[in-house]
């Protein structure tokens, strides 16, 4: 479009490339393009650039390359202008920190670390949600942002070997997950909330607040990028008066749906789950096993209904479970004429994953009857149960076929698996009160189907 390359329009368009690469987890990729808007804002005031030489996509690139102390830099630049512009306890201001304190963490620097994530993580899981307004190089949904900031915590905790890393790594986990399961239930929520008048009012005005202090904030920043000579203080000035207003306004309106619709809070902004708390929602045979796969660091956890906790490192990463559930499952996807055809299950993958999974916090689920599985990621494509606890062969000349499947030792021979999104879902589901035995008969209506094809042997 013949765009100069210093315009607004020309660096937003490559702040968007670098936020999408960095998705993707290419991170020399995205540092290249972070290069090119360093130079499209040489000539910028210092205030101005200011936002896009603290952005995420940046800090983490950099850290993920292995130059952490250039991407502590920029870190450190970032959470001293959010504390400035937004406060101490702004959600921003706490993700900064959370940034710094992640470069901190992958740095081996573990007492600065805990010290600044102990302050940044009560703001970031007590918010009610992800921030007002976008990262200027960096756009991401809530709970991936959120993992981001996170993960490198919970490795901290397991390497600190405190006696509260098993709990305090749990509760993040879960915090991740349910982040991700509101975001999926928030409409549905929403539109059950109308059934009460009073709460769909304060939802409502929740909504509109949220809409007015993200465009508020867009003014803030269109002011805050004008060359210093052009701005006018008094604006900005009332612009940041105004915003103050609105969020205390959407504070109040937060604290008074939890206060006076606690169900209603719990299902679409949940507190962190306790250990406690799960054991409270299990029956005396179930215990909940917890998965959660990252992009660098993986963990599990097996909390029984009165037994210890267990809980260990997983040497495997969330793209390294991709690969290997996807390999589980070509025997289960397979479009074949003839049974004979079915690719053979992967039985030594599937123990190698039960030894890597489940083996080292059977203390934990062993003397369960019922495994209540929490996970992230690619694992909750694949049945748990299939699973091999013993090393198996399979006989390719076994009659009938797949014959030698009847002598695996699979999972589900000894437990029953169940899954739920979260533990705080579980937790949500077991507390609901038991449907009314003199409801109506559920009808519906069907219509006739074609019989399924039937493999020949």
């Amino acid at each position: 479009m013949g765009l100069d390359q210093s315009s607004f329009s020309y660096v937003k368009a490559l702040s968007n490339l670098a936020g999408a690469l960095f998705a993707q987890r290419k991170y020399e990729e995205t540092l290249r393009v972070v290069a090119t808007i360093d130079n499209a804002i040489a000539s910028w005031s210092g205030k101005r650039k200011e936002a896009y030489r603290t952005g995420l996509g940046r800090i983490f690139s950099n850290y993920y390359v292995g130059n952490v102390t250039q991407g502590m830099e920029f870190a450190r630049a970032g959470f001293a202008t959010a504390k400035s512009l937004k406060g101490e306890q702004h959600y921003d201001t706490a993700m900064a920190r959370a940034a710094l304190a992640a470069g901190l963490s992958l740095a081996r620097r573990d007492a600065e670390a805990m010290q600044e994530y102990k302050i940044a993580v009560p703001v970031l899981l007590g918010s009610a949600g992800p921030s007002d307004d976008e990262d200027a190089t960096l756009t991401l949904n809530a709970d991936r942002l959120l993992q981001t900031m996170l993960e490198p915590y919970m490795a901290l905790l397991a390497r600190s070997n405190a006696p509260e890393a098993a709990e305090e790594s749990l509760r993040i986990a879960d915090a991740i997950r349910s982040r991700s399961v509101q975001n999926a239930l928030g409409a549905a929520a929403v539109r059950a909330a109308a059934h009460t008048p009073e709460l769909a009012d304060l939802v409502r005005k929740d909504q509109d607040l949220r809409k007015q202090i993200a465009a508020q904030t867009g003014l803030l920043r269109n002011v805050l990028e004008d060359a210093p000579e052009k701005r006018q203080q008094a604006i900005l000035d009332g612009l940041q008066q105004e915003l103050k207003a609105l969020r205390t306004q959407g504070e109040q309106t937060a604290r008074d749906i939890r206060r006076r619709f606690p169900a209603y809070a719990n299902l679409t902004r949940p507190t962190p789950v306790t250990s406690e708390e799960i054991r409270g929602a299990l029956k005396p045979d179930e215990t909940l096993v917890s998965f959660y796969f990252g992009d660098r660091s993986s963990f599990a956890w097996a909390v029984p209904k009165s037994a210890a906790m267990a809980f260990a490192a997983v040497p495997l990463t969330g793209p390294e479970m991709e690969v290997k559930v996807a390999a589980l499952r070509k025997a289960l996807d397979a479009d074949v004429e003839y049974i004979s055809d079915l690719p053979q299950f992967d039985l030594d993958l599937a123990h190698a994953l039960y030894k890597a999974l489940l083996e080292p916090i059977a203390a934990g689920w062993r003397d369960a009857k019922q495994l209540v599985v929490v996970t992230n990621g690619a694992l909750g494509l694949l049945p748990l149960g299939l699973l091999a606890t013993q090393p198996a062969s399979f006989d390719s000349a076994s009659q009938p076929v797949f014959a030698s499947y009847r002598d695996v030792q699979w999972l589900a021979r000894t437990h029953a698996v169940v899954s739920v999104p979260s533990a705080s879902a579980l937790r949500t589901l077991r507390g609901l009160a038991p449907a009314s035995a003199q409801r109506e008969p559920f009808i519906s209506a069907t219509r006739s189907l074609p019989p399924k094809r039937r493999l020949p042997i």
